[in-house]
């Protein structure tokens, strides 16, 4: 099991669960990874009664499902999950662009250094942190269009489709130079107070995911 002993002290159980879900979202723990309670507390070096609570925690994620055993295992998305994940989350976004062109005055500089800090991950070959940045792009919209429920949705979908968009970055076509050019595509769209523009290019956006990762567009 490739974990760490996480040390002492107060708040085990989320500095456990802080872990696990940094491992399974990095890809470092699989789909169809077992993680049994046992084995996670003595790798961690910490009583099972953390472990347990932050095995719940990444349960709720939608990160584990349980084995007929009673067990934790990774979760592996089925290509028709994904599609369904990619509705309704294409639904959500359009909600959030088309309440920030209403809302939102003047030019993002959130969306902007967003970008900018994309841009620096490309340039490093940190894709962790480029994905970091792409989720924290696509929230800060629904932010700053004053959505904090849809946040939260999309927080919840995008924590069981991390997988798929490190997969949609490596070995294809589909490269991080592309995204950041949607994602400006974007920003300019939305900065133009063009709803329109701004539904189309964050369709587009998804929609490019969507075909890298051979599903239906």
């Amino acid at each position: 099991m490739p974990l760490a002993a996480i040390g002492r002290g107060e708040r085990l159980a989320e500095k456990a669960y802080v872990e696990l879900k940094r491992r399974v979202l990095g890809g470092e723990i699989g789909p169809g990874s077992t993680l049994p309670e046992v084995d996670v507390a003595e790798a961690m070096r910490i009583s099972r009664t953390p472990v347990r609570e932050a095995l719940a925690r990444l349960h709720s994620d939608g990160l584990l499902e349980l084995t007929s055993g009673g067990g934790h295992v990774v979760r592996g998305l089925e290509a028709s999950d994904l599609d369904e994940l990619f509705l309704i989350r294409e639904a959500l976004e359009q909600i959030a662009v088309r309440r920030h062109v209403a809302v939102a005055t003047g030019s993002s500089k959130r969306l902007e250094l967003l970008i900018e800090r994309q841009t620096k991950a490309l340039g490093e070959g940190d894709v962790g942190s480029f994905l970091e940045f792409d989720e924290e792009f696509h929230l800060t919209i629904c932010q700053e269009a004053q959505l904090p429920h849809v946040a939260s949705l999309l927080v919840s979908l995008r924590n069981q489709m991390h997988l798929a968009g490190l997969r949609a970055l490596a070995g294809s076509e589909r490269t991080m130079l592309q995204v950041i050019d949607e994602h400006t595509r974007i920003l300019a769209a939305l900065d133009s107070g063009n709803v329109v523009q701004a539904k189309r290019a964050m369709r587009y956006h998804l929609q490019a995911t969507k075909a890298v990762l051979g599903l239906p567009t």
